[in-house]
């Protein structure tokens, strides 16, 4: 087997086995996220993915970086068992719900919820965004519990997802929003003031108001969420409709790299430029966690 490494100046890192099977990294000083992991079916149960995981943790060994973590849906067969294998612990992290978009826009709730005005909050999608707004939204990110980068941004579908503003112009709630195959992923919904559900409530109307207008509720048949703790999803319950349904689990594994565990597997470097755009392109469209869209790391909240 045959390893082929590219790496980029921003911490990204894609080791490839020439069969096609690739495992990809995001590195910064203390730690590393494994943000995509593809094996081939027909290369499956072969040790390919025990061996990326061997050279992944080569990779960041020699780095430096002594912790290296993943998340994943429990949905997807062997994963949990193969981290497991590896030697990282793996627990629950965030439950994955799910709500056809036929049943969703027939929800009470949420027509009841899109009916609602207020002028006290408004949406603004990703790509009505100005400038200096963005600032803004970096600063508030920065201070949270969310590892995001300019690059896991633009991940993000621009017109479903945004930020939500009040009157004074403050930043109070934000929703981020991933398009896979066949359905729409709501990956972060959160806000600046736990107290006041009104941000929330027209964080969700905003996504599903331009989920209408771009015409995509009719390209997606269905919403799929992670809900980062219990009140989250409670919250899409009550807001967006009594048919929201846990579908899985997302996992969290983590691991810390000893001395002990140094591997020596030759990997060999790419610097081709057109192969590097092409890896990095793909980094969305086959993710490990494709069964919820995640790509950054997931804090549960244990309090709730």
């Amino acid at each position: 087997m045959q390893l082929l490494k590219t790496a980029d100046n921003s911490g990204y890192i894609r080791i490839e086995e020439q069969c096609g099977a690739a495992i990809t990294l995001s590195c910064d000083n203390d730690n590393a996220d494994i943000i995509s992991l593809y094996i081939p079916e027909e290369k499956r149960r072969e040790g390919i993915g025990s061996l990326l995981v061997s050279a992944a943790n080569q990779e960041v060994y020699n780095r430096g970086i002594k912790t290296m973590e993943a998340n994943f849906s429990n949905n997807i067969k062997g994963m949990k068992k193969l981290f497991e294998k590896a030697g990282f612990e793996v627990s629950d992290n965030a439950p994955i719900c799910s709500v056809s978009m036929e049943k969703l826009l027939a929800s009470k709730k949420i027509i009841n919820t899109i009916k609602k005005k207020t002028d006290k909050a408004k949406f603004v999608s990703f790509d009505m965004l100005k400038m200096k707004q963005w600032d803004t939204f970096f600063k508030l990110i920065s201070g949270q519990f969310l590892m995001l980068t300019s690059k896991d941004i633009t991940r993000f579908s621009k017109k479903i997802s945004g930020l939500v503003y009040d009157e004074q112009g403050e930043i109070r709630a934000y929703i981020f929003c991933t398009e896979k195959e066949d359905h729409v992923n709501i990956d972060y919904l959160g806000t600046s003031d736990s107290g006041d559900s009104t941000y929330i409530m027209e964080a969700l109307k905003g996504m599903v108001n331009n989920l209408i207008v771009s015409g995509k509720n009719q390209t997606y048949p269905e919403l799929t969420a992670v809900c980062v703790n219990d009140n989250a999803t409670k919250l899409m319950k009550n807001v967006i409709s009594d048919d929201l349904e846990v579908i899985g689990m997302a996992l969290r594994a983590k691991k810390k790299i000893s001395d002990e565990e140094r591997v020596n597997i030759e990997i060999y470097e790419d610097h081709d430029d057109d192969l590097y755009y092409e890896w990095d392109r793909e980094i969305a469209k086959v993710p490990m966690q494709a069964n919820i869209g995640l790509k950054t790391t997931l804090y549960r909240d244990k309090n709730n």
